[in-house]
């Protein structure tokens, strides 16, 4: 199978300009700052490197160990940005990617080719992902002695309460209006962890679980969240080195309706006796981290990447292994197409379709701490730098 993006845009993506990271002022002059913008503490100047590659079309090969089948790899236009060695939290939207280092948050503008840092200090902004067209960041913010959320207007700089109220609210994720977080008002123990969204255009926040089972790791596309569910669990939890067949999370979505009505469907996306974990979402398509069949042991280091289209059987996409939960990746999705870390002497990088094609993406990173696909162009965060590879000529 051949996909084939858009060109014309892609090549506003790799304009970049060579310079170094400008201050916030810079992108609304003239204006209140929120919060105070300066570099992270280990961020270096930005140097956009860019390669002017012509794509190739992949040969395709015969089927790898898991039955995918797997291309040559094609050689992509690549931009590479220098961001501080700390940098986490990659959010990818339609016209910026967005990332956090050591509590600062950064922006780079896909068509300028700017890195800019938007707001620091002095409490910590974690977590940041963009929302309503990119317009906005929502991040997490520990200013009021627990982390509340805010949004950051990326125009005027200016900081807004979200949602403020006790205890935590953390891991924000964000498609347009909706916003979707880990919420722990109910207290700190795992089991009072539950998933709380809100439809800004027309409804008000409300919990989309409310049981003594933790649920985590939320991700929202269009009006659709999913997320980890521990209600399966014997400890109702998730516990760092336990076996995964004795830690069972499973992955759940919900519909959200318009308004404030009622919450919507509940959809059950996988629900194996051993873990899955790490889900995202675009329509009917979902993607996840799982641990069913791992063998010999140690099962707490090797896991598989699954997906399905809701109302279809899940398909096994491949196979890695990770030393510890920190370095789990969450697969990427955009369409039909699909990205996922896959682990050798360094990380690989495949992406793929449910219909079983997948070609290696030519990373140049040491490590990885996040992966983003959107828009057909794929972002890599790890050891340093940023990275965006147009997806011309791949799936």
């Amino acid at each position: 199978m051949t996909r084939r993006f858009g060109l014309a845009a892609m090549l506003l993506w790799g304009a970049c300009d060579g310079t170094a990271s400008v201050s916030g002022e810079d992108l609304a002059p003239d204006v209140s700052v929120g919060d105070t913008a300066g570099p992270a503490p280990d961020a270096e100047p930005g140097s956009e490197d860019v390669t002017a590659d012509a794509g190739v079309e992949p040969d395709l090969v015969a089927p790898d160990s898991d039955g995918a089948e797997v291309a040559e790899p094609p050689t992509w236009d690549e931009v590479k940005v220098t961001v501080g060695i700390a940098a986490t939290s990659l959010s990818m939207g339609e016209q910026r990617v967005a990332w956090e280092d050591a509590g600062a948050i950064w922006v780079y503008d896909l068509a300028g080719g700017a890195r800019v840092a938007l707001a620091a200090g002095p409490s910590a902004h974690v977590g940041p992902v963009l929302a309503n067209g990119d317009a906005e960041i929502v991040f997490s913010d520990d200013r009021n002695g627990n982390f509340d959320l805010f949004t950051l207007d990326i125009a005027t700089l200016v900081v807004t309460p979200l949602v403020v109220a006790e205890g935590d609210q953390v891991a924000p994720t964000a498609d347009g209006d909706i916003v979707a977080w880990v919420d722990k008002r109910a207290g700190d123990q795992p089991t009072l962890a539950e998933i709380w969204a809100w439809d800004r255009a027309t409804g008000t926040p409300r919990a989309l679980t409310a049981d003594l089972a933790e649920q985590s790791l939320p991700f929202v596309r269009g009006r659709r969240v999913v997320f980890t569910d521990f209600g399966a669990d014997p400890d109702k939890q998730f516990l760092e080195g336990e076996d995964p067949n004795d830690d069972n999370g499973d992955i759940a979505a919900f519909d959200l309706p318009e308004g404030a009505g009622a919450l919507g469907e509940r959809i059950a996306v996988s629900e194996d006796p051993d873990k899955q974990s790490h889900a995202a979402i675009d329509g009917d398509r979902v993607v996840w981290l799982d641990w069913r069949g791992i063998s010999p042991e140690p099962k707490y280091k090797a896991f598989k990447v699954y997906g399905r289209a809701l109302g279809q059987p899940e398909v096994m996409l491949g196979e890695s292994s990770w030393s510890r939960p920190a370095l789990w990746q969450r697969p990427a999705i955009d369409g039909e197409s699909i990205a996922w870390v896959v682990e050798t002497s360094a990380p690989r990088v495949m992406v793929g379709t449910l219909a079983g094609t997948a070609v290696e993406v030519p990373a140049s990173f040491g490590e990885l701490d996040a992966i983003g696909l959107r828009n057909g162009a794929l972002a890599f965060l790890g050891g340093g730098r940023l990275g965006i590879q147009p997806l011309d000529a791949g799936l």
